[in-house]
């Protein structure tokens, strides 16, 4: 998950911790809620505060220790660096006793729109060219979209 879920949902960590119902979550931490910035810019919005350092703090100071945090909910936790790091830690993980957090530092990018449709309310009106824009993108999407599944 990303760092912004872990804010919204890591009481599960401590349930988990409590009832002894293990799991092992892989934290990708880029410094906000990136994936909000994509759909939110790319939707014709602006930015808007999602990222860490379009905050009115440094962006630095206040960055969140999550391998720390998942700790401190009692959770097994470690930090890893690459690839060969993270196949060692989720290898570990799986033989410990209780849920492990395994923190992973990835690039802050300036993201973009994927290639999946989300479907998300877009304004029907507005003066920006931008949302006028991705409205009539996103209604050729919902004619397109194959019904009752």
């Amino acid at each position: 998950m990303g760092d912004g879920s872990y804010l919204m949902l890591n009481s599960d960590i401590y349930a988990s911790v409590l009832s002894g119902k293990k799991f092992v979550l892989v934290v990708c931490d880029n410094a906000g809620f990136a994936v909000i910035e994509r759909l939110q810019r790319g939707k014709g919005g602006r930015s808007y505060n999602n990222m860490l350092r379009d905050s009115r703090g440094s962006g630095a100071g206040e960055r969140v220790d999550f391998a720390a945090h998942a700790a401190s909910l009692g959770a097994r936790s470690t930090r890893v660096r690459d690839l060969a790091g993270l196949r060692e830690a989720l290898a570990v993980a799986r033989e410990h006793d209780r849920t492990s957090v395994i923190v992973v530092d990835v690039a802050e990018a300036d993201w973009t729109p994927g290639g999946s449709y989300w479907q998300v309310g877009i304004p029907e009106v507005s003066e920006v060219p931008a949302v006028v824009l991705a409205r009539t993108e996103s209604d050729a999407a919902l004619a397109e979209q194959r019904r009752g599944t």
